[in-house]
């Protein structure tokens, strides 16, 4: 084996074995008043991280019901029955499911696998708990986007904190990005870690069988050059991204586990991620890749919640820029976006 390769495959190792768990005597003294007003004080933390495995296994269970809803009521890849909307139907507020998805959910299930996104979302399923029947599935995913229809925007921090964890993501995920590598510029040096790249399984609305099966987030920042190293909870999405050429790809819960011990990681993106977190597990998260960061190292999202501000600097995680990002129109609205940039305090 050649010396650089040798030493590529070591890096690797060493960015996949170097996480941590998150603990209060991590905590910079400025932060542990929060944490205790949080209820994560000196001898607290092993319940918390009991409580986020037991809270995560659920939550993923629901997100993967949701990514079978949507594939199972719209493709047409095993069945000849003509697919339903998922949100409107939502709109109807069905007792039960209707017939024709139960003739879906039917034909899914005898159907021989068509290609990979049939083979993930059946795999998906079977591996759900057995509470978690076709009928289960089907209302509560209904019972999500009712709520999401119904929730005004001031409120649904709530509602998604609450959520299943799905692999949700777009080709506009990447905006945020652009805009961080933009201000950044020739300072992006060193490991970058991804939290959450999410996968374009499934959508819940103008889904197609030919939407790619990609992760775009890892697209854009391979193109920069730097190691990348990622990490995620959804197994569907870990699977998918060992095709991609990236240093590390991991199970790791942000709010438990720090990805590095020994700041090895120069930026930290996330994305669509913190906005799942209530307050309690914002903060670890924020104190975990705190500990991922090297001195001056940067972290990167998309959550506008004053709690992300309050709890950097409580850190050493200053915010040093918020940029609103316009991602089109939809429906008759402008939708948008926002970048939000913090640096690790120098030593």
């Amino acid at each position: 084996m050649k010396r650089r390769t040798w030493l590529a495959g070591c890096t690797a190792l060493m960015a996949c074995t170097d996480d941590t768990a998150l603990d209060f005597a991590q905590l910079p003294e400025s932060a542990r008043g929060i944490a205790n007003d949080l209820g994560l004080g000196i001898g607290a933390w092993s319940g918390y991280r009991e409580q986020q495995r037991l809270s995560l296994a659920q939550r993923i269970a629901q997100g993967s019901a949701e990514q079978v809803v949507y594939y199972v009521l719209q493709s047409r890849r095993f069945t000849r029955h003509p697919p339903l909307d998922p949100v409107r139907l939502a709109a109807t507020k069905p007792a039960a499911m209707p017939l024709l998805a139960k003739q879906r959910f039917a034909d899914f299930a005898a159907a021989p696998v068509t290609d990979e996104r049939h083979r993930l979302i059946a795999d998906l399923f079977r591996a759900l708990p057995p509470s978690f029947t076709a009928e289960a599935c089907f209302t509560h995913t209904m019972n999500f986007l009712t709520a999401r229809s119904q929730t005004r925007e001031a409120a649904r921090d709530a509602l998604y904190q609450r959520r299943g964890l799905s692999s949700d993501t777009t080709p506009a995920q990447t905006r945020v990005i652009d805009e961080a590598l933009k201000i950044l510029g020739p300072r992006l040096t060193g490991n970058t870690l991804l939290v959450g790249p999410g996968l374009d399984l499934t959508r819940r609305e103008g889904y197609t069988d030919q939407t790619p099966l990609r992760a775009y987030q890892v697209e854009r920042l391979l193109l920069t050059g730097t190691p990348l190293s990622c990490v995620d909870v959804r197994p569907e999405v870990l699977r998918v991204l060992e095709r991609y050429p990236v240093a590390c790809v991991k199970t790791l819960n942000i709010t438990t586990h720090a990805a590095s011990a020994t700041g090895r990681y120069q930026l930290a993106i996330a994305t669509n991620v913190l906005v799942y977190l209530d307050d309690r597990a914002l903060f670890a998260a924020m104190a975990g890749i705190v500990t991922s960061l090297g001195p001056g190292g940067h972290f990167v999202h998309n959550d506008q919640r004053f709690a992300t501000k309050a709890f950097g600097e409580a850190l050493g995680l200053a915010v040093t820029r918020f940029e609103p990002i316009a991602l089109g129109n939809g429906q008759g609205v402008e939708l948008m976006d926002r970048m939000v940039l913090h640096q690790k305090r120098q030593l």
